[in-house]
């Protein structure tokens, strides 16, 4: 599966998922489905047309015989994901087969404005290219940018970089170690032990590196390590003495599945201590 179909941003060109913003080029939406965004100044829509071809012509005439879909201003939360919820089950109707996950996150992500689900005459936030508003909520993008904005900002560059690159491309060795060196040379963060510790041939342009994740990612290191195959399609990880930094980031153990992805599909983290 080539890498540009593992997920799915509907401001962004969905073939090189590139930051509009360098590119200084307006993106053109599918006329048909209007739902899927390319590059106006390339072949993109091109390229993507073999796969995109099926479930546009099905979004097409869902579209038009179920206006109602399109219908959504002043929707609240839970009427939009109620909306999305049928709109998918149609499809798949159609379909008759399993769709890929961007294509189901096409239709759960449609582009609508974050407060009315206004799908129509919308502005995107040109800072995290992550939500998007209508003409009647654009005062409230002072507040989106002041709590959310860096958040997503992070959470875009981190999905489109990690498809970017492989991870035979960017494998971490580590010299020998043990905690008097740890201790001795004031090692306080994920960024200064990876500096002092690891060595890397990396050719991502970004690297991201996070205490959060450290968990996860010395769990895939040591399966990596000791050349493991992980066979169940439910995974189940126990993490002894838990507190309440691994319970406020449990989420973060998603990025397992993404690491895993060819064979693990629902992975449950348990937490297993008193400060939770």
């Amino acid at each position: 599966i080539h890498s540009y179909r593992n997920f799915f941003n509907p401001n962004i060109c969905h073939w090189c998922k590139e930051d509009p913003g360098k590119l200084r080029k307006e993106n053109n939406i599918c006329l048909s489905c209007n739902m899927i965004l390319y590059c106006s100044h390339c072949n993109h829509e091109l390229l993507n047309e073999k796969n995109h071809q099926e479930i546009c012509g099905v979004l097409e005439i869902l579209l038009h015989n179920h206006p109602e879909f399109w219908e959504t201003h002043n929707f609240s939360q839970e009427e939009w994901i109620n909306s999305r919820k049928n709109l998918l089950i149609l499809v798949k109707r159609n379909l008759q087969r399993n769709m890929m996950p961007y294509e189901i996150q096409m239709i759960m992500f449609a582009k609508s404005c974050f407060v009315c689900h206004e799908q129509r005459n919308l502005q995107t936030c040109t800072r995290c290219y992550s939500l998007n508003y209508c003409s009647n909520h654009e005062e409230l993008l002072i507040h989106h940018h002041i709590t959310n904005c860096t958040k997503l900002k992070s959470c875009y560059e981190i999905d489109r970089n990690i498809y970017y690159m492989t991870l035979s491309r960017c494998r971490y060795k580590f010299c020998e170690l043990n905690a008097t060196q740890i201790k001795k040379l004031k090692t306080v963060n994920i960024q200064q032990f990876l500096e002092k510790f690891a060595y890397t041939k990396c050719q991502a342009e970004e690297q991201f590196s996070s205490d959060y994740v450290s968990g996860p990612l010395t769990l895939y290191y040591g399966i990596m390590n000791q050349d493991l195959y992980i066979n169940d399609l439910h995974c189940v990880v126990h993490i002894i003495v838990a507190n309440v930094l691994d319970a406020h980031y449990v989420l973060l153990w998603e990025i397992m599945l993404h690491l895993c992805s060819k064979r693990m599909r629902h992975l449950r983290v348990i937490l297993i201590g008193s400060k939770i």
